[in-house]
């Protein structure tokens, strides 16, 4: 809730319940463009709906490692790989493409070389192993556990 916009909104409509009793011709405007700007001001703030997207978007590539690791198709233990993956959970959420799952790595996809490499820059200062290949048109940063 922003509370400039919850201020802002209740003066517009004061003043078009002022211009109504005064039976002035856009009161019903100002009364309206008042209870507008008072239902925006409940709105999200777009840095706490962006922090949810990223959150929502880096624990589903988590659990859909988890659920690899658990059926037998990736083969890291499941506290490695939840760790790993969460001290990279803004790079995930990042990803425009579903990462791809290997027997023992992650490949997160990028379009760019220069991408690629501050990607795999950013997870080494994490203290994440990783190295950067080339695939057909695009660049993987390979995570290695």
């Amino acid at each position: 809730m922003t509370p400039y916009r919850m201020v802002a909104g209740l003066i517009l409509m004061l003043v078009g319940v002022l211009l109504y009793t005064l039976n002035h011709d856009y009161s019903i405007i100002v009364l309206v463009a008042g209870v507008v700007v008072v239902a925006s001001s409940f709105a999200g703030s777009q840095s706490r709906i962006k922090r949810r997207v990223n959150r929502i978007t880096s624990s589903g590539i988590i659990d859909a490692g988890v659920q690899r690791i658990r059926s037998g198709k990736m083969r890291i233990s499941e506290a490695e790989f939840t760790g790993a993956m969460q001290k990279l959970e803004d790079i995930l959420a990042g990803q425009s493409v579903m990462p791809e799952f290997g027997l023992d790595s992650v490949y997160l996809s990028f379009t760019k070389y220069s991408e690629a490499e501050r990607a795999a820059a950013e997870i080494t200062s994490r203290g994440i192993r990783n190295d950067v290949m080339q695939e057909k048109g695009s660049w993987k940063v390979r995570i290695l556990f």
